[in-house]
């Protein structure tokens, strides 16, 4: 498939612990390396849930789904109506990135980073940084940097 935008959800079967970061971020450098170099966009459905339903506890029904063949609320997996309102988020994000990327290629060229600057260079962007969650942050001199 060539898709230019990737939702990935490990959260509700793969909890989020130290043993799974390895494969996890695998899984996302894999997706971002690929040739359309797609968008990658890691969504935490109980994450996006649990507020709510903390602030409000009779939402847990609506929020959450049924377990098929006992008829009671499953708390580990989202309903229909939450699924929906994080697709309504989701594309909401888009439009908002899509905005910002047309608002950055209206300003003039002297905007875009410098050698000098600490933040990343033109020829940095996009680029997927070797830098991994569980190793020490490695420098270049004079700036900090996850590329090497």
């Amino acid at each position: 498939m060539n898709l230019d935008l990737y939702l990935i959800e490990l959260d509700v079967n793969n909890d989020p612990v130290f043993e799974t970061m390895p494969q996890d971020d695998t899984l996302m450098r894999s997706l971002l390396q690929l040739p359309q170099q797609p968008a990658v966009v890691r969504i935490r459905l109980r994450g996006f849930t649990l507020p709510h339903v903390i602030h409000n506890r009779t939402a847990a029904k609506e929020a959450f789904g049924i377990e098929r063949g006992i008829n009671q609320t499953d708390y580990r997996h989202i309903s229909a109506l939450s699924h929906n309102v994080l697709g309504d988020m989701v594309s909401l994000f888009v439009r908002m990135e899509v905005c910002e990327a047309r608002r950055r290629e209206s300003l003039d060229a002297l905007a875009l980073p410098r050698e000098d600057d600490p933040w990343l260079t033109a020829a940095e962007l996009g680029q997927v940084p070797q830098q991994i969650l569980w190793d020490p942050v490695r420098t270049r001199p004079g700036r900090a940097s996850f590329w090497a």
